[in-house]
């Protein structure tokens, strides 16, 4: 996210390889780091700074336990503008701010997760009920077919009645999971 940054300063900065520039460094190492004069500073290796006219800057690792989860930078126009006190609070924000991502990520994690497992049950429910009633369905066809071919329609009828029941039962069935389905997707715990 970006704001007070020129379009051109955006697309330049968009992208920085861990390790180059300040806010690269600060990204690799897990440490605040910052620059109160950018036009005197050798670790600025990237021209957009420069280009923007920044005087400071301070990049701050969003850190989650021990785990960098991305930087804060804030520029100045001002030369020397961030003190040291400044930078310490800025260094607990950015440790507020990391744990706030992670916890965000471990949350879209979790979801995904009971978005598989909710599948999951879908695909098991489908399997034990539909599948199996369709497998049974085919098998019974069959025998009708045989007893209507061996010119046993007596014997036929009651075949054609199981088999209009097991149909009806799947049918059902088919329309309460998708009742469920749709009852869990209204009310936000499906998909």
């Amino acid at each position: 996210a970006w704001r007070g940054v020129s379009q051109t300063f955006r697309c330049a900065e968009e992208r920085i390889p861990m390790g180059d520039c300040l806010c690269g460094e600060a990204a690799s190492t897990g440490e605040l780091l910052s620059s109160s004069d950018l036009e005197a500073d050798s670790r600025i290796s990237r021209g957009a700074c420069r280009q923007e006219q920044f005087g400071s800057i301070v990049s701050i690792p969003l850190k989650s336990i021990e785990r960098i989860v991305g930087i804060l930078t804030i520029y100045s126009s001002r030369k020397n503008a961030f003190k040291k006190r400044e930078e310490d609070l800025l260094q607990l924000v950015g440790r507020q701010i990391g744990v706030a991502v992670e916890n965000a990520m471990l949350y879209h994690r979790v979801r995904r997760m009971a978005v598989e497992e909710e599948r999951g049950n879908i695909a098991k429910e489908i399997h034990d009920g539909i599948a199996q009633s369709l497998a049974f369905l085919n098998m019974e066809t069959r025998k009708l077919e045989s007893l209507l071919k061996n010119e046993s329609p007596e014997k036929a009828i009651p075949q054609l009645n199981q088999i209009r029941q097991v149909i009806q039962d799947t049918y059902e069935d088919a329309r309460e999971l998708l009742v469920d389905f749709r009852m869990k997707f209204k009310e936000g715990d499906g998909f």
